[in-house]
């Protein structure tokens, strides 16, 4: 049987770009974009593993700001950069269109290094853009030109010693190097399975890389496509969880659920803003700690002990608590190391964390105390919900 040029993308490859689908859903849901999607940004959990985590949020920003086209790698901008058009959600996805095309044929599609040859290369594959893309963009006139007496755009002629070929001629079949009529002709049982792979993934790629932003497939709808949904990944759960190294943030301001690798989300940084709170109310941080046994101690000290529930789901939780014999209570196990000592569960108030006296200012009070402890009300009501 012959063997063909491009190799059909693994399940690893689709379960990994699935996840990353995922983690864009996560993002557009909060009109977040990554704004620097490359292959050096994803990381695998475990070498052994198909786990990834999107990294490097350096460049992140929120969607319709404008921002430098330079702040993201060449191969992986998308016109709107460029063109300094409107960015969106659609830009990331654009990127990961890239990405599928590197990991199908282990090339870069748009291998350039500056915005003339990229834009040069991008109507190579997908033919001129729209002219009601051109008449937004500021800087089209930097890179195309009308025809006389028409609307009608054209590429400006290349510098000299560049050459490009003409505009749609780069079909999707030569930029995956593949001979359809050869497999067309003898093909087999592995064969039907590459050609319906091929065929899916075509499709994911037109969807994915369009000029119009507003016409990319969402990252919800390429969740749903025939590319994603082989029964193999239907099998396993693509989740992206974003689990994180609980080393990435400051001791005081470290939320339960890092310390004991649970699942992390918007809350985490709501707890690090109770922290914060404290600290401005007071002049002093909540848990001035250095490790983990230390502050899971001086959570205990001023909330009480978690929920069974949450530690019944937390993967480290048997590092600092136990359950009693005969019973699912959960207790500190360990007893304190040498020289530390640990106030009882839930003993430290929070009257005694903001170091208020509560019974001398209600014996004694004016107007001013009255002010005082509405706020000391709000104040606590706010500290106890993050």
């Amino acid at each position: 049987m012959e063997e063909h040029p491009a190799e059909v993308p693994s399940n690893a490859t689709k379960n990994c770009s699935k996840q990353i689908c995922n983690a864009f859903k996560y993002l557009s849901d909060l009109q977040i974009i990554h704004g620097d999607l490359k292959l050096d940004n994803l990381l695998l959990t475990h070498p052994e593993a198909s786990t990834i985590k999107l990294a490097d949020f350096g460049s992140a920003f929120r969607s319709g700001e404008k921002l430098d086209p330079h702040v993201r790698a060449w191969p992986y901008r998308s016109p709107e950069f460029i063109l300094n058009s409107k960015i969106g959600v659609p830009t990331d996805l654009w990127s990961l269109g890239g990405i599928l095309v590197e990991k199908f044929t282990a090339d870069i599609l748009f291998a350039v290094t500056d915005f003339t040859a990229q834009i040069n290369k991008f109507v190579e594959v997908m033919g001129m853009p729209p002219s009601s893309i051109l008449d937004r963009s500021t800087r089209s006139t930097k890179f195309f030109e009308k025809t006389l007496g028409s609307d009608r755009y054209v590429l400006k002629k290349p510098r000299k010693g560049e050459t490009y070929k003409a505009a749609g001629v780069r079909k999707i079949q030569n930029v995956l190097d593949i001979d359809l009529e050869g497999s067309m002709y003898e093909k087999g049982e592995d064969d039907d399975n590459f050609l319906y792979e091929y065929v899916d993934f075509t499709d994911l790629f037109l969807l994915v890389l369009k000029y119009n932003p507003s016409e990319r497939i969402t990252p919800c709808e390429a969740l749903n496509h025939k590319f994603f949904n082989s029964p193999e990944l239907k099998e396993k759960s693509c989740e992206i969880t974003f689990q994180v190294d609980p080393y990435v943030r400051a001791w005081p301001y470290r939320s339960p659920e890092f310390i004991q690798n649970s699942k992390i989300g918007v809350p985490t940084d709501l707890w690090s803003l109770g922290g914060i709170l404290v600290e401005i109310f007071t002049a002093d941080i909540l848990f001035a700690v250095t490790d983990f046994t230390a502050q899971i101690n001086k959570f205990v000290e001023v909330m009480g002990m978690p929920p069974s529930s949450v530690l019944d789901r937390s993967t480290r939780s048997t590092k600092f608590f136990e359950k009693t014999p005969g019973s699912d209570r959960f207790v500190c196990p360990q007893k304190p190391r040498k020289g530390e000592t640990y106030k009882a569960a839930g003993v430290r108030k929070i009257q005694d964390v903001l170091d208020i006296d509560l019974e001398g200012s209600m014996y004694e009070k004016g107007e001013d105390d009255d002010n005082f402890l509405f706020e000391y009300a709000d104040f606590t009501d706010l500290f106890f919900s993050c």
